[in-house]
């Protein structure tokens, strides 16, 4: 599933840290806290998230293929190279959907292959569902590769809002007669005591007869400087209208189906 390169390692290597450092939090509340009433943000309709890259909507619904690029698109990829002048090596390059594309830029994404235990612990990382790689001649001369994430979650774009993750609490189960629905929210920025979880919002919240589905936003921090010494969780109670029964919970924000576990 990588591409192989050196480049694209050490590319992989500054980003992690780049989300780490943005992406810790101070440590969670041993509560569940209540709801805040909080305006909706709308849904983005042209376009969807994967770790910061804009994903037009119209690349996943009517996908375009390496394959079928005219002769320039094809050759700007075959020839892109890494800052060591290593050709790019693209493992099934079919899988890939060319996702943007300009004189300056190209974004390629593919699916990943399931890698979620639904008996294990939550972990970021199994959550990943897609992978980019942007192409840019603004390097140096040529196509070079400018950004590769080896692994992120395709999710909406919400207006002025970040997006979570979110899971079901494991110490309070859900059961058929609950009323409530007790969340466990990781903010991509920083969470746990740093305002939370004042800042989360519920954007959307539909119970049907077979699921309930939500999708939870994230006020952005205030400008300004903030010591993030953990990566905890904020734990978060959601009022249901009616008891849960055998409904599944299912997560909104996620481009490709994901019940919450």
């Amino acid at each position: 599933m990588d591409v192989t390169h050196a480049g694209i390692g050490r590319a992989l290597a500054a980003l992690a840290t780049a989300v780490l450092l943005a992406g810790c939090a101070s440590s969670a509340a041993s509560d569940p806290q209540p709801s805040p009433e909080s305006p909706a943000g709308p849904v983005s309709a042209d376009a969807y998230l994967c770790m910061g890259a804009q994903i037009p909507r119209s690349a996943i619904e009517n996908p375009v293929r390496i394959a079928d690029l005219d002769e320039t698109g094809r050759d700007a990829i075959a020839g892109a190279t890494d800052d060591a002048g290593s050709p790019l090596e693209l493992e099934d390059p079919e899988e890939w959907i060319v996702a943007t594309r300009s004189d300056t830029l190209i974004i390629l994404i593919r699916t990943l292959d399931e890698t979620r235990d639904d008996e294990e612990e939550f972990d970021t990382r199994a959550e990943d569902d897609h992978e980019t790689i942007e192409l840019s001649t603004e390097l140096w001369e040529g196509w070079a590769v400018a950004a590769s994430n080896g692994g992120c979650v395709l999710t909406v774009q919400l207006d002025g809002l970040g997006v979570p993750y979110v899971w079901l609490d494991p110490d309070f189960p859900p059961d058929p007669e609950s009323r409530e629905l007790r969340l466990m929210v990781l903010d991509s920025q920083c969470g746990g005591d740093i305002d939370m979880p004042e800042r989360i919002e519920v954007v959307q919240l539909d119970e049907g007869e077979s699921e309930v589905g939500l999708l939870l936003g994230t006020q952005p921090l205030p400008e300004g400087g903030y010591e993030c010494p953990g990566f905890s969780p904020t734990p978060y109670t959601l009022e249901l209208d009616e008891p849960l029964g055998d409904r599944v919970v299912v997560d909104l924000s996620r481009v490709e189906r994901r019940e919450l576990v």
